[in-house]
């Protein structure tokens, strides 16, 4: 079962969302990016508290039969239907941000082989990579973390309102993106979800809980969407949908470990203290490394 949702997930995931984009957007892609994300977000609005009254009620196999089937009722025909064809191109999109042409066309592999090789390429995966591990393992636990706090229903609550914010957040930084400075956004953005994990740990007062739910979450689409946008601003056009994927290949496989690795440390720790502390840090270390400029290799 799980074989078969990675193969749905590479299907449809942030990889796959910028390579269809792009095929449409040049310029105002990272506009395009952060708004089309937007469903994933209202998926957690709506879908987490639905999903756990759901699962209460009616037992979990019974729930993600009817989820599965809500899919292929309405996503599948939604795709089929509404989404057409692409512009034609003769070649890549154009690279708007570029101060010189577009080099030749390389093999994938080529590409591949020389941003293995580039820092500023490393720059952008290794800090995205530490901030996912941190965002995606919060998540995970932040039910088990509110529940002996607030309840159930309630900490349901404050990861629909933490979702809820991740859209908004995304939506306000879509107007702006593709005209800011995206690495120092990256950084702010790593810092205020710190300090958020911060406040959690160090506070039961559910009004306060619900605020740093709510900061955290500003930034939490951010972070899926930046990576992308940084890559299209700092390398050629040839080479997006190539370095896109490897930069969310790399970053899906990093971030598969942190929910598991935030258990682990609760287990060990007997709390979430010291897992969220080691969040925090893993989140101030990415923000220091995505501020690190790299010249990047002509090659790409």
């Amino acid at each position: 079962a799980y074989a078969l949702i990675a193969f749905g997930w590479a299907g449809t995931s942030l990889a796959a969302i910028n390579n269809t984009l792009g095929l449409w957007f040049d310029k105002k892609r990272g506009m395009a990016i952060s708004l089309a994300l937007n469903g994933a977000s209202c998926g957690g609005v709506l879908g987490v508290p639905l999903l756990v009254g759901a699962i209460g009620k009616f037992g979990f196999p019974a729930t993600s039969v009817g989820a599965a089937l809500v899919i292929m009722a309405l996503a599948i025909p939604v795709i089929l239907i509404w989404v057409g064809r692409p512009p034609k191109r003769a070649l890549p999109p154009a690279d708007v941000f570029a101060a010189e042409p577009a080099p030749a066309a390389r093999s994938i592999a080529q590409i591949r082989q020389a941003a293995f090789g580039s820092l500023a390429f490393w720059t952008i995966t290794v800090p995205f990579s530490l901030l996912l591990v941190a965002q995606v393992g919060f998540i995970v636990h932040q039910i088990s973390f509110l529940d002996p706090i607030m309840g159930r229903e309630r900490a349901s609550i404050a990861v629909a309102l933490m979702t809820a914010m991740a859209v908004i957040g995304r939506v306000l930084f879509g107007l702006v993106v593709d005209r800011m400075d995206q690495r120092k956004a990256a950084a702010a953005s790593a810092v205020s979800q710190a300090l958020a994990l911060i406040v959690m740990i160090n506070t039961r007062n559910e009004a306060a809980l619900f605020a740093a739910s709510a900061v955290f979450g500003f930034s939490v689409g951010n972070m899926i969407t930046l990576p992308s946008i940084i890559v299209q601003r700092e390398f050629s056009a040839v080479a997006f949908g190539v370095l896109v994927s490897l930069v969310t290949a790399i970053c899906q496989f990093t971030y598969a470990f942190g929910p598991g690795i935030i258990g682990l440390l609760r287990d060990l720790s007997g709390s979430y203290t010291v897992p969220f502390y080691a969040c925090a840090a893993l989140q101030l270390i990415a923000a220091a490394i995505v501020l690190v400029r790299a010249k990047t290799p002509k090659a790409i």
